[in-house]
Parts: C-alpha cells; structure tokens; sequence
C-alpha cells in the first residue's frame, strides 16, 4: 500500500510537470522570434509547393519536442529526484535571449524566515497580508536573478577584498559597528551574513550602474531625449521652460535649472573644460558627465567662477532596466 500510494504522488507530480512544460512551449511559441520567423517562410513556401510546408511543420515539431525534452529531464533530474522544490519557473527573453531559470524554495524560505524574525522582533508592526509577502518576496527573487544574469553577461564580479574595503570605510565613518549589531536583533544576522546579503549584493548595484552609465546603447533613448531638448532650444524655445519640464535635476528643475555660480572644482571636469574653454560659449551645448547628459548654457563667467543653468537628463538607471526586463519574462508559479 505505501508503495501504491508513493507512485500515486510521483505520478500527480509528473502531471503536473507535464502542464508545466505544455505553457511553457506555448509561452516559447509567442516569445522566440525564430520560430515566428519559420512560421512567416512555412506560410510564404505554401504559395509554392505542398510538401515544402511539411518539411517546415516537422522542422519546427523536433525543435519544440528537443526543447521540451531537454527541459523535463533537466527539471526531473534536478528537482523530482533531488527533493528540492521550485516555487517558481521564469521563462523569457531578456535582452533578446532565451532565458530559462528556477526559482527554489530555499531561497524564497530563507527570505520569508529572515521577514519573520523581524516582525517578531518589532510587535508593533502589523505583518502584512500572506499573499502579499509571497508576491514581494518571489518579486524580489526574480529581480536578483536579473541582476545576476546581467552581472555574468557584464563580467561583473565582487570580490572578497572589495567587500573588507568597504566595511573598513563604513567603520572609519564611526557608525559601522553599532548596525552589525542592531542587523542582529532585528533579522538574526553576524558580520558573514551582512557581507553575503547584504554587501556583496549593494557593490554588484554599484558596479553595474557605473558601467552602465558609460554604455552608449544602454543610454541610446535618454542621449536621444538630450539631443531634442538640444534641438528645441536651438530653434528658440525658452530654456527656463523646459528645464522645468524635463530637467531630472530636482533640486535646480524648479528655478528653470539655475546653477547660480560655481567655481572652479566644483563640478565634473568635463563640465569645467567646456565652461572655462578659451572662447566663451553662450549658445546652449550637450555635455556628457558621470552624472547624465547637461545641457549647459553659461549666463556669466569670471576668472574662476561661472553663473549656469542647465538641464539634466540622468542615465537610465538599473531599476529602469529591471523594469524593462521584468516585462519581457513570464513567471510560471508553482505555489
């Protein structure tokens, strides 16, 4: 009877992986571009010739039939027979590739425990509802996995040394010492796991967004944007006007991007180079920095001072492309 009943559960779970891989090709179906692509020839090659589609149809069978193959074995040799459980399976393209990954309940419940341990340790807090922390934590999961895969593509690593450099800057600053210890009460973790969850992933951002910023494809529609504000000025629209409109310097935006006067040191180099340039520059012009794309216009200049405006258009940020990416994904839930 034990025996019957534990091949009873198999089966059950091996119906339900089947469903699983049938969404996931229909998904693969609207998704890939190449098969998309076969299908507008096999419709083309019907004008033609009969048994020219055929060929095609069967071509496109095995192509589907190999990749599901290839994904229920992966998925039964990891997790079936393993004993591992997957809360969630993303299939996608994010930038423009094929993307499979599984989401393991090890790291949803290592998350959910951390959440727990916090709210226990601050009653007044009102825990929200179940379903809600389980869409934010599997939200959170598949964010990291992004990033992650961005980080691979990227060649972007964090080393252990980057990590103990950065911990020795935060203790210089006096207040280090005294967040391990309040990270403790509050979510029951030692310096190992502040460096593993908390760190490591905080550099990985940093690391991205700089490279990022200096990617000119990354930042094709923001530069773009600049170059139209550029053109609009240049054809004599009011420059405080669309600074306040467009300018994502919230600090200046208001007061039609006024910088008031700013001496030398105190802006980015490639900023001063076209601000105390030999031959003074009172058109507006496009500057690129480490902080975005300033389109600058020079109202005054002294020996070593300026009064300016500008108006800034910031690089896209890695939230902006989690955003983009998120929604070239679907998420098949498994709880």
């Amino acid at each position: 009877m034990p025996s019957k009943y534990n091949n009873q559960i198999q089966e059950k779970k091996i119906n339900k992986w089947r469903e699983i891989i049938l969404r996931i090709i229909k998904e693969e179906e609207k998704l890939s571009p190449v098969l998309e692509s076969e299908k507008r020839e096999e419709s083309a090659r019907q004008r033609k010739q009969i048994s020219e589609p055929k060929r095609n149809f069967w071509s496109m069978s095995w192509l589907i039939i190999t990749f599901a193959s290839f994904f229920i074995i992966a998925v039964f040799g990891i997790f079936v027979y393993s004993g591992l459980r997957p809360v969630a399976i993303i299939v996608g393209k994010p930038e423009n590739k094929l993307w499979i990954k599984v989401l393991e309940y090890n790291k949803f419940k290592e998350k959910l425990n951390v959440l727990f341990f916090y709210y226990q340790k601050e009653p007044k807090l009102k825990l929200p509802p179940a379903e809600k922390i389980k869409e934010d934590i599997l939200e959170k999961l598949i964010r990291d996995e992004l990033i992650k895969k961005l980080a691979q593509e990227k060649g972007v690593k964090v080393s252990l040394k980057e990590i103990d450099e950065r911990i020795k800057a935060f203790s210089r600053e006096g207040w280090f010492e005294e967040s391990v210890k309040r990270y403790k009460e509050l979510y029951d973790w030692d310096l190992e796991d502040i460096k593993i969850k908390l760190l490591e992933p905080l550099l990985l951002r940093e690391k991205l967004e700089n490279i990022l910023s200096l990617d000119e494809e990354f930042n094709r529609e923001n530069k773009k944007r600049a170059e139209e504000i550029l053109n609009r000025l240049e054809r004599g629209e009011n420059f405080n006007d669309l600074a306040r409109e467009f300018s994502q310097d919230l600090a200046t935006a208001f007061k039609g991007g006024d910088l008031g006067y700013l001496k030398l040191g105190q802006m980015p180099k490639a900023l001063e180079e076209i601000v105390f340039s030999s031959e003074l520059i009172t058109a507006p012009v496009l500057v690129k920095t480490e902080h975005g794309y300033h389109i600058i216009r020079i109202l005054k200049r002294e020996e070593d001072q300026a009064w300016l405006q500008h108006i800034l258009i910031r690089y896209k940020t890695l939230d902006e492309w989690l955003e983009e990416q998120r929604e070239k994904i679907k998420v098949f839930k498994l709880m």
